[in-house]
């Protein structure tokens, strides 16, 4: 199995931003999460060749991958 870098902040909801609970840990590179706001649930897949090192606003650095969501939030 693939290793996803612990420093990865994982895949968000698309309609409100908010990281995705009930992800596992560690990280898969597939799997369902829910929307902490709507409580809706999505499907992410994650593209680990996709990896890129970028740095927040305080200069650490962290790992970002490129992901798909699919799921229904239309509640």
């Amino acid at each position: 199995m693939s290793k996803i870098d612990s420093s990865f902040k994982g895949p968000r909801c698309p309609n409100h931003g908010c990281p995705l609970t009930g992800l596992p840990s560690p990280l898969t590179p597939k799997g369902t999460g829910r929307c902490m706001i709507s409580g809706a649930s999505f499907d992410y897949e994650i593209d680990l060749d996709s990896k890129t090192m970028k740095r927040d606003k305080f200069g650490k650095e962290y790992a970002d991958y490129s992901f798909s969501l699919s799921g229904d939030d239309s509640n």
